[in-house]
């Protein structure tokens, strides 16, 4: 895999994979090339899971029945997902329909959209991300604030944005804010739970240290599996 690497005078260091196979660094000019090296080790499972949605749209033409990851998602299904004609949440796969009103709603098994935003696939990512949005409003809140109940812990703010790549923000994390991508609502409950338990760990453990990953276990004693698991969900941020 070809790496290019971007300097620039922010401090910042990210990792974008392009739909050409190579792979671009963004990092801060006075970060060292051996750094730089450690990240991308330190990341490459996330890099290859990234690499592999990025040639998503060439694997699933047709009705092919190979299953994608361990979602058990056959490639048709996939391709439903990323052309806006299904949409997961909460875990379930909903079929996105159109109606003749004008609101975006859940109805059943299906999402439904206005017929003239869904005769146009980027109108109907559009309608669907705030969807979504709106989705992450209500029931995210309700989630955050049920574990915030049972730890007894009040945030200074929730907010849910578009973390890029992120399921939380574990910086903000810091200020005992929490800070979730909004797209989290997509994943099963179980994964939803486990990222806000993960913020509520940094209220007390800063980084992750070995102490904060015992809190973590106290809360989660799965947690390294819902890590792995998380990755399967990685696709999520290339459809909204």
């Amino acid at each position: 895999m070809k790496v290019i690497v971007e300097r620039t005078n922010k401090r910042i260091v990210q990792v974008v994979p392009q739909c050409n196979g190579t792979l671009k660094v963004i990092a801060n000019k006075r970060l060292s090339r051996d750094d730089i090296v450690k990240l991308l080790k330190e990341n490459a499972q996330w890099i290859a899971t990234k690499m592999q949605n990025y040639s998503l749209e060439k694997m699933v033409k047709g009705n092919d029945t190979k299953f994608f990851t361990s979602l058990h998602l056959s490639a048709f299904q996939m391709s439903l997902i990323f052309s806006a004609k299904s949409l997961l949440l909460c875990g379930d796969i909903y079929t996105v329909t159109s109606t003749t009103r004008n609101q975006t709603y859940l109805q059943g098994e299906s999402i439904f959209v206005n017929e003239k935003i869904f005769e146009n696939k980027d109108m109907r990512k559009k309608a669907l991300k705030i969807f979504v949005k709106k989705m992450a409003d209500v029931s995210l809140s309700q989630e955050v604030a049920k574990f915030g109940n049972d730890v007894s812990i009040c945030p200074s703010k929730i907010q849910f944005k578009d973390l890029k790549g992120k399921w939380c923000s574990c910086t903000e994390a810091e200020n005992d804010a929490v800070v979730l991508d909004f797209r989290l609502v997509q994943l099963p409950v179980r994964l939803q739970r486990y990222v806000i338990a993960h913020v509520f760990c940094h209220f007390g453990e800063r980084g992750h240290c070995n102490d904060f990953w015992k809190l973590l276990a106290n809360y989660v004693p799965q947690y390294e599996e819902y890590q792995r698991e998380l990755n399967d969900y990685l696709f999520i941020f290339d459809v909204l």
